[in-house]
C-alpha cells in the first residue's frame, strides 16, 4: 500500500464519495450596527478618496508635497483627511485674497 495514497483511494484526487457534494449556506441578516458601520467606512473612504483628488489637482502644492499629503490622508484614515482637508482649504482662501489684493481689491 503506498502511504500517499492512504485513506484517499487510489489516487489523492479521488473523492472518497461520488456524487454532487452538498454545501448549504444559511445567510442570516445583518443587524443595524453592522450596517451603520459600513455606512460609516464608505463614508470615510468616499471622503478620504475626495480628498486625495483634490489634493492632487490643487495648483497650490508641488508634487512631492501632494504625494506626503496623499500619504497622511490614507495612513491616517479620517484624521489624515481631516487635517489635509482643512490646510487646503485655508491655502485656498488664502490664495484667492492674495489675488484679490492684486487685483487692486484688498480685502482683509
Amino acid at each position: 500500500m503506498n502511504p500517499l495514497l492512504g485513506a484517499f483511494g487510489s489516487s489523492p484526487f479521488e473523492p472518497l464519495a461520488s456524487g454532487p457534494i452538498q454545501v448549504k449556506l444559511r445567510l442570516q441578516p445583518m443587524s443595524h450596527g453592522s450596517i451603520f458601520g459600513l455606512l460609516v467606512l464608505g463614508a470615510v473612504a468616499a471622503f478620504q478618496v475626495w480628498v486625495t483628488l483634490r489634493v492632487y489637482r490643487s495648483r497650490l502644492y508641488e508634487p512631492s508635497q501632494k504625494s506626503a499629503q496623499a500619504k497622511l490622508i490614507w495612513l491616517l484614515p479620517a484624521l489624515g483627511a481631516v487635517i489635509a482637508f482643512s490646510v487646503l482649504t485655508s491655502e485656498e482662501q488664502r490664495e484667492r485674497r492674495h489675488e484679490r489684493s492684486d487685483d487692486g481689491e484688498f480685502r482683509n
